[in-house]
């Protein structure tokens, strides 16, 4: 069994799309929040998801360097420790992203990490080969 990569992040204020089809709609509401983004060099994107309630927003992180919300929605990702993966060439496995957070789900249970139902699973889209998916543990 791998060691768990568990992390602590601080809050992150964003600007967000609301999916009109949970993970399904991911690539839309993306394409919406990237129509009023002059460019995604230096943008932070994230994908966060509630799977208590199948809801999705793409994000964008507001910043000093970027603080226009370019009239979305304002909200913040949730801090706190969260267990992480590595997916590279995301791209090409677009259709397997939901299984691999099922398995660190799993691998964070089997660890004796208490999952915490009250925050999202974000996805951190570090570059178009990186993806660290997250899952938010108890801890």
């Amino acid at each position: 069994m791998d060691k768990l990569n568990i992390s602590i992040i601080e809050d992150i204020t964003v600007a967000q799309v609301k999916s009109d089809s949970g993970p399904a709609g991911a690539r839309q509401a993306f394409d919406k929040l990237e129509s009023r983004m002059p460019g995604l060099k230096g943008r932070k994107m994230y994908g966060v998801i509630y799977p208590e309630t199948n809801e999705y927003f793409a994000c964008v992180m507001l910043d000093e360097e970027y603080p226009d919300d370019m009239g979305f929605e304002r909200s913040t990702i949730p801090g706190g420790s969260y267990a992480k993966k590595k997916i590279k060439n995301w791209t090409s496995k677009i259709q397997k992203i939901g299984a691999e957070f099922q398995a660190l789900v799993k691998d964070c249970i089997k660890n004796g990490y208490k999952i915490d139902h009250v925050r999202p699973s974000i996805e951190f889209y570090r570059s178009f080969n990186e993806l660290i998916i997250m899952i938010p543990v108890e801890g």
